[in-house]
């Protein structure tokens, strides 16, 4: 061990000795450790920092988006066909550039499968419009 990982166990022992650490939040429950075998090992600590900041990966920013436009479409159902086409379009250009970054980082899904979630997507907003109308 070197000198500073010496003194750093020193110090912690000395403030367990003085009970420093026995009224922390969180004191006697087990941690919660987040997975992160899915990201690169030099990306991890940039990562956690980003993650505590309450800021998402552009991925899941752009899913965030895409469920607020689809939100937002199902609202305006009954409302100009101007309005809805516009959300369309960005809706659409949303999902092909989730596609792209998903592409780019390796994570694809095969087209078939956003076609088919996509289609399923469709289906259960139908029929919650159905629900709601009757």
């Amino acid at each position: 061990m070197d000198i500073i990982g010496w003194i750093a166990e020193q110090k912690i022992q000395e403030a367990q000795k003085e009970g420093q650490f026995d009224n922390l939040d969180g004191h006697g429950k087990p941690l919660q450790i987040k997975d992160l075998s899915h990201i690169p090992e030099d990306l991890r600590a940039g990562y956690i920092v980003l993650r505590n900041a309450g800021i998402l990966p552009e991925p899941l920013q752009m899913k965030q988006e895409i469920v607020r436009l689809e939100q937002l479409l199902q609202a305006c159902a009954a409302h100009n066909d101007d309005s809805r086409h516009s959300i369309r379009k960005q809706l659409s250009e949303r999902r092909i550039r989730l596609q792209m970054l998903m592409e780019e980082r390796g994570w694809t899904q095969s087209s078939a499968f956003l076609q088919y979630e996509a289609g399923i997507r469709n289906k259960l907003a139908e029929k919650e419009t159905k629900q709601e109308t009757e």
